[in-house]
C-alpha cells in the first residue's frame, strides 16, 4: 500500500487521479486482506493475539482504509503525529541533544517496545510478532526481564 501511495506522490497525483490510482492499486490489496481475515478468524482461539488484531481490523477497517475513497485523506497520520513530538527545553536534564532525542523519539527497538508493552497483563501485538510483552522487551533490550 505504501509503495503505491509513494508512487502516487512521486507522480504528484491529486483529486480524481489520486482516487483512481488508490482504487486500482490499493483497493485490491485491502480486498485480499479482508478475505484473509474472514478465512483466518474462525481458526483462531479467543486467546490468540492475531485474533485480537483481526477483530480490531473488523471493528475499525472502514476508518483505517477511508483514504482509498477520499483523495483528501492521507494514508496515515505520520506527518500530524510528528508535529506533536516533544521539543527540547532549556531546563532539560539531558546532557546532549542525542540524549534528549532518545527520550523524545522511539529511535530504537527497546525504546519503541517500552511504548508498546505497557504491562505483562496487557500484551500487545507488535510488528515484531511477539506473543508477550516480556518477550518483546527481552529480545529488543537483550535482557530476560521487563524494565
Amino acid at each position: 500500500m505504501y509503495a503505491a501511495e509513494d508512487e502516487a506522490q512521486k507522480l504528484e497525483l491529486r483529486g480524481n487521479a489520486l482516487l483512481a490510482h488508490r482504487r486500482s492499486k490499493i483497493r485490491p490489496i485491502v480486498d485480499e486482506f479482508e478475505r484473509w481475515c474472514e478465512a483466518i478468524e474462525p481458526t483462531l482461539l479467543p486467546s490468540e493475539l492475531l485474533r485480537a488484531a483481526v477483530r480490531y481490523y473488523r471493528n475499525h477497517g472502514k476508518a483505517l482504509f477511508r483514504f482509498i475513497d477520499d483523495p483528501l485523506v492521507p494514508i496515515d497520520n505520520r506527518q500530524r503525529s510528528e508535529s506533536f513530538r516533544t521539543s527540547p527545553s532549556p531546563d532539560s536534564t539531558c546532557s546532549s541533544l542525542a540524549a534528549l532525542r532518545e527520550h523524545t523519539e522511539p529511535r530504537s527497538c527497546s525504546a519503541s517496545s517500552r511504548l508498546v508493552a505497557r504491562s505483562e497483563s496487557q500484551p500487545r501485538l507488535t510488528s515484531h510478532g511477539h506473543s508477550s510483552a516480556s518477550g518483546l522487551i527481552a529480545e529488543c533490550t537483550g535482557s530476560n526481564s521487563t524494565r
